[in-house]
């Protein structure tokens, strides 16, 4: 039976669909991703696009059995066409695109989308929209310190760990360096202070080195070959700058990103009620009641930095997000709705 599903659900099968449809209505895409999570994401990229092409992107995750996620959205590969799309996070598909038979489908077929970023938790954390993220958070436009370079002094001090961790993974040599164990060296241990955001690089800087002096001893032959490989990954857009992209989307969200945003909300938050705090002091009732009222109106208008992150799209200047719409662009050039 679900064999069958899979064969009956391809893009030929629902170009057919659409012609039973009433007249009046959008021709229908299916666009499969791989989670309720990725619904929305998916959505903000192709809905500008519906207008110009006359069609309906019908979004949803697809699950097959106890299947779900990427693993059963390969399953459709060989279906897809101009009336059924599949989106998946890149994961280390698109920095090892020969890596795998699906990883080269990923690659090179045009009805398959892929984030190009590790996944979408990834553009979430993008540097340059994580202060707008705060201020949307806190309702404070001080900046305590500059995100941007703090996430590229993080990328630099893990990228070597990563070029082995990417390495031996494309050797499928996975076991002598698995992803859990990178993600684990990788990751924030300690609590970034309002007053040391540093202290938390010093930390990793130390590990990710401890780490990889120990692969240069347990592999001696494969040290010498790391800097021509990360050649060939620079022009992917790795780089020591840019390595958080293409990490694990979710050690780098809830590990490393939220850890750090936390605490920089907090001492915002807390400026700001005390600036309120120190407005209209000694003075009349009435203006005490305003005082109440404004903090009142503060405390309403702010969020959690992880709902606030969990809602960011402020990534639309990033490069892997502008390779995107152009592989959008790309397969609405060749599709046949596009052409009426």
């Amino acid at each position: 039976m679900a064999s069958s599903f899979i064969e009956n659900l391809s893009s030929e099968f629902q170009k057919a669909n659409n012609a039973y449809a009433p007249k009046a209505a959008k021709p229908k895409v299916l666009v499969y991703v791989e989670g309720h999570d990725d619904v929305a994401f998916w959505h903000n990229i192709l809905s500008p696009y519906q207008a110009k092409t006359g069609v309906k992107f019908d979004i949803q995750p697809f699950t097959q059995g106890l299947e779900q996620g990427k693993t059963a959205l390969t399953k459709l590969f060989p279906q897809t066409g101009a009336y059924l799309l599949v989106c998946v996070d890149s994961d280390y598909d698109y920095l090892l695109p020969d890596h795998s038979e699906a990883a080269k489908a990923i690659n090179t077929n045009p009805y398959i989308l892929q984030t190009y970023a590790h996944s979408i938790e990834n553009l979430k954390c993008y540097a340059p929209s994580l202060a707008h993220a705060c201020v949307k958070a806190t309702q404070n436009t001080s900046e305590l310190i500059d995100l941007p370079d703090w996430l590229a002094t993080y990328s630099q001090q893990v990228f070597w760990l990563f070029i082995w961790n990417l390495y031996l993974h494309n050797l499928h040599a996975h076991n002598d360096f698995t992803q859990t164990q990178f993600c684990d060296t990788i990751r924030l241990t300690e609590t970034p202070s309002s007053t040391n955001y540093g202290g938390a690089l010093a930390t990793v800087k130390h590990r990710a080195e401890e780490k990889q002096q120990a692969l240069e001893k347990t592999h001696p032959k494969h040290a010498p070959e790391l800097v021509a490989f990360a050649e060939q990954l620079a022009k992917r857009g790795l780089t020591p700058e840019t390595a958080y992209l293409f990490i694990q989307g979710h050690t780098l969200y809830d590990k490393v990103v939220l850890p750090l945003l936390k605490p920089i909300c907090e001492a915002l938050k807390k400026a700001r009620r005390e600036e309120i705090q120190q407005w209209g002091q000694d003075q009349d009732e009435k203006d005490k009641k305003d005082k109440k009222n404004k903090d009142n109106n503060y405390h309403n208008a702010l969020s959690k930095i992880q709902d606030t992150l969990n809602h960011h799209y402020e990534f639309k200047d990033c490069f892997l997000y502008e390779k995107i719409l152009t592989d959008v662009e790309a397969f609405l050039r060749e599709a046949e709705y596009h052409q009426r």
